[in-house]
């Protein structure tokens, strides 16, 4: 089973990605980390920040792979929501998690991010960002709203898995 769990910075994608992944022994591969091991993008100074940005047609291209193997795995990330339709396609099941505005703007504040990044985010998650991609391809989602308490957030969304 192919599993994608995305959402804003902040919303707890990691975090419970790597509970899921250990509970039903899934591998879990996150959008940053198999980008820069693949070499899919270049550091760029973003307004003053360095910013990892991906290639988004080479993302796919080198996906592809890893969606046609028979593994169990979970996608976790911000970044796989710009995937192709065909490659979207492959997924059994696609989580978009939400959060409320003031545990987002806690997680990325104690993370460092400024406040006009936290304001990107929430706004991101607020007009519907990576759900009017999904929509716009056509793609079946699940969005749940998680909060502070990772054995609730684990529960729900295993109840929208399995």
């Amino acid at each position: 089973m192919k599993i994608l769990i995305s959402g804003i910075p902040g919303v707890g994608k990691s975090e419970i990605s790597k509970e899921l992944g250990k509970q039903k022994k899934y591998k879990v591969i996150n959008d940053k980390d198999y980008c820069k091991k693949n070499n899919l993008g270049n550091f760029e100074v973003i307004e003053g920040n360095k910013e990892y940005v991906v290639s988004i047609g080479d993302l796919n291209k080198s996906i592809s792979n890893y969606l046609k193997s028979k593994d169990n795995l979970i996608f976790e990330g911000h970044l796989w929501c710009e995937l192709s339709k065909s490659n979207l396609k492959c997924f059994d099941k696609i989580i978009l998690l939400t959060a409320n505005k003031k545990l987002i703007y806690e997680r990325l504040k104690k993370r460092g991010y400024g406040p006009v990044k936290i304001e990107e985010n929430i706004f991101c998650q607020e007009h519907g960002y990576i759900s009017e991609i999904f929509d716009s391809k056509n793609i079946k989602y699940t969005k749940v709203k998680i909060n502070d308490n990772l054995k609730d957030n684990i529960k729900k969304i295993s109840e929208k898995i399995w």
